[in-house]
């Protein structure tokens, strides 16, 4: 099997698990960022750190989406056939290679008030840039 020919399907399979997983990371940060704006003292660190009942309701469910879409991927006929030929690092990192990734940053404004940014493929949008 040639790892430069995917399905489409476990393409866009591979689309959901990264979108998943951005919807995991995009949460914490979020959350994170809520809490120390809500507890800001050095001595406020339990506070800062004890998520509510419902915040960590939400990331159990956004964990179980991410970790439901990884497991799709993992399941396509095609990872498992790369995996019975020994092949299927080279696999994944060819489906990889052909899904824009992105990433969760928590930048500071001026102020030094934090704010929740996704760079694509290493670059913040141009809206955000704009904001900034």
């Amino acid at each position: 099997m040639s790892t430069t020919d995917l399905p489409d399907d476990l393409i866009a399979l591979e689309e959901q698990r990264m979108q998943a997983r951005l919807d995991l990371d995009s949460y914490v940060a979020e959350v994170e960022v809520e809490r120390r704006a809500a507890y800001p003292d050095p001595e406020q660190i339990v506070e800062r750190r004890t998520w509510t009942p419902q915040e960590d309701g939400r990331w159990f469910e956004l964990r179980a989406a991410y970790a439901e879409a990884a497991a799709a991927v993992l399941d396509h006929p095609v990872i498992a056939q790369a995996a019975a030929d020994g092949k299927r690092w080279q696999v994944e990192e060819r489906l990889r290679s052909l899904v824009p990734r992105s990433q969760v940053v928590i930048r500071k404004d001026a102020a030094g008030v934090e704010r929740v940014v996704v760079l694509h493929n290493g670059e913040e949008p141009a809206a955000e840039v704009q904001a900034a």
